[in-house]
């Protein structure tokens, strides 16, 4: 532990280097740093409003193979304006066709759930309750928004019923299901070689894991709702009992059910790794589920024994 902080003190020197640097060109910064994990640190630079984010990985290996000026150089020059947030906000949010685009849903914990001003749903995952998300701008994996109102959706003219049907659309849309192997040697190779881009999940458990979120990665967790999507991913690997593993609220994990583990205690494992290297505000619970796919319907229950 005593080894990771003095890293962390270490990459955030270099971040405020290259902070400062930027600064000399006359650009306004941020660095966000509030998980203790320093991979999912950021720095944010602009002239405007909206700010461009830079990966601190991206940084930490700009500058190795750069000069920490000759790196704040290549921002500088590479700079590009982004789309400003749309000015006449008031107005969009009238606008019934642009909020039907933007709709989405995210998912949180139920203890994150209580506030009666979101509109949320309860669902089929014990414990985790869906909400109405409205995308006003998406950059990579940043994403800007708010939750949606009654209010909202009333000077709108849209229904309840309509919003969550066109959510739901959007975020089967937006979904990807890829092997956590490959999502793995993906970022290793975008990172390079010398930067390990281990996942402790993937060093818990010896089966194939398979991530489960959206294009973005960010709040993608809500793509375990859909019923086709799972149906679809059961189909392709040929598998009608799935373990639903909350990683966070960004993503799930899959694994075949016929691969669980008659020695694993998975709640204990989820709230370990829970603990260990998820930010609070990221959890979704420390609850395994089991997904039935079956000709009728996708049934999900509370996987609260081992496996005998």
């Amino acid at each position: 532990m005593r080894y990771m902080i003095n890293y962390n003190e270490s990459v955030m020197k270099v971040l405020n280097s290259v902070a400062e640097k930027l600064e000399e060109y006359g650009f306004k910064t941020c660095i966000t740093n509030s998980s203790e994990n320093f991979i999912d640190w950021k720095l944010y630079y602009g002239y405007g409003k909206v700010l461009v984010g830079v990966d601190v990985l991206d940084i930490l290996k700009g500058t190795k193979e750069k000069t920490l000026t000759g790196y704040a150089d290549q921002l500088n020059r590479e700079y590009v304006e982004p789309d400003q947030v749309p000015s006449n906000i008031t107005e969009l949010l009238k606008d019934e066709k642009w909020i039907k685009e933007h709709l989405t849903v995210r998912v949180l914990s139920q203890k994150e759930s209580h506030n009666p001003e979101k509109i949320s749903r309860d669902t089929k995952f014990e414990g985790i309750w869906s909400f109405l998300y409205l995308i006003i701008r998406e950059e990579g994996d940043t994403v800007m928004g708010g939750y949606l109102t009654l209010e909202t959706l009333k000077e709108a003219g849209i229904s309840q019923d309509e919003a969550w049907e066109i959510a739901y659309k959007n975020v089967e849309a937006a979904c990807e299901i890829e092997s956590l192997s490959n999502v793995i040697a993906r970022e290793s190779k975008k990172y390079g070689a010398d930067i390990a881009m281990a996942s402790p999940a993937s060093e818990m458990f010896e089966p194939e894991l398979y991530v489960i979120t959206n294009t973005s990665g960010s709040y993608g967790a809500a793509s375990i709702l859909n019923d086709a999507t799972l149906r679809d991913f059961g189909e392709r690997i040929d598998c009608r009992k799935l373990v639903a593993i909350p990683s966070s609220v960004h993503e799930f994990l899959l694994m075949r059910y016929s691969n669980l583990n008659a020695e694993w205690n998975l709640k204990n494992i989820i709230r370990t790794i829970n603990e260990e290297d998820i930010i609070p505000e990221d959890r979704l619970g420390d609850t395994p589920y089991l997904i039935a796919i079956e000709p009728d319907a996708v049934r999900v229950s509370v996987l609260n024994t081992l496996k005998r």
